[in-house]
């Protein structure tokens, strides 16, 4: 194993050296849902391509989307919409709850990306409307136009 340092010294690219956009997306479901949790990571490729969280907020490193796909009256960890921030840590944490379970998980890949999109838009506006030191609805217009462009809304 070498260093980083060596790394660039000999050219190596590799995928820790890209930029970092600040934004971190993951899911906690059932295994009904089966592959279209996967939906994740092709949600956090496009926004990670596309938005920096520096354009929106000079007080935050780091912006989690973190989706729970649980049915009603799910018996096992009980887990609501939430935020928090560690503000020490410039971290901001948004837990967001598919509202159609039954639909995300009989989705196909396609619909189930567009159903993350659809939620990742409905959170942020209902977690960070209310922060003074995030433009939201500049965000929220980006974050949009972006969805738009990959016809995923």
């Amino acid at each position: 194993m070498i260093s980083v340092e060596e790394a660039k010294r000999l050219g190596i690219a590799a995928q820790f050296s890209e930029p970092y956009s600040g934004f971190v997306i993951s899911t906690m479901s059932t295994i009904e849902a089966g592959e279209n949790v996967k939906a994740d990571m092709k949600l956090g490729d496009l926004i990670e391509r596309n938005v920096e969280l520096s354009d929106y907020s000079k007080e935050l490193d780091c912006l989690f989307f973190n989706f729970l796909v649980f049915p009603t009256g799910y018996k096992g960890v009980k887990r609501e919409e939430r935020k928090y921030h560690k503000r020490s840590e410039k971290k901001f944490f948004i837990d967001i709850k598919i509202s159609d379970y039954e639909g995300f998980c009989k989705a196909d890949e396609r619909e189930a990306l567009a159903i993350l999109a659809r939620e990742t838009l409905r959170g942020a506006a209902k977690f960070l409307s209310k922060e003074k030191h995030f433009d939201h609805e500049k965000f929220l217009r980006d974050l949009e136009g972006v969805f738009r462009l990959e016809g995923i809304l």
